[in-house]
């Protein structure tokens, strides 16, 4: 499984990762923030796509936080773009996925 981070979820034009929805999760703070910035942009698309994702609930609210501590106590991998939480995962001991590429090798390999 991977936690996506709302920065990951926004680029879902570039990057096809809700077909592989059985593999992603987001926390409860996130999908909040993507479904905030979704209404925001008026990405209907969006909505629609992240139907059906697992979602991971934690006691954290914060959405890094939120991710942090989803990774950490399931032994999750992260996808993220946001270098603070990058440094933050990594001193957690947590997989850190950075890239577009990255991200989709990673899930074609996790079927």
């Amino acid at each position: 499984m991977i936690v996506i981070d709302t920065n990951v979820a926004l680029e879902y034009r570039k990057i096809p990762i809700f077909f592989y929805k059985s593999e992603l999760v987001f926390t409860e703070p996130v999908m909040k923030e993507i479904k905030e910035k979704a209404k925001e942009n008026r990405e209907g698309a969006l909505l629609k796509l992240i139907e059906g994702v697992r979602i991971v609930r934690t006691r954290e609210k914060v959405a890094d936080n939120s991710i942090i501590e989803a990774a950490v106590s399931n032994n999750y991998k992260v996808a993220t773009f946001d270098k603070i939480l990058m440094d933050r995962l990594k001193k957690e001991g947590v997989c850190v996925i950075t890239s577009r590429g990255e991200l989709i090798r990673a899930l074609d390999h996790s079927e």
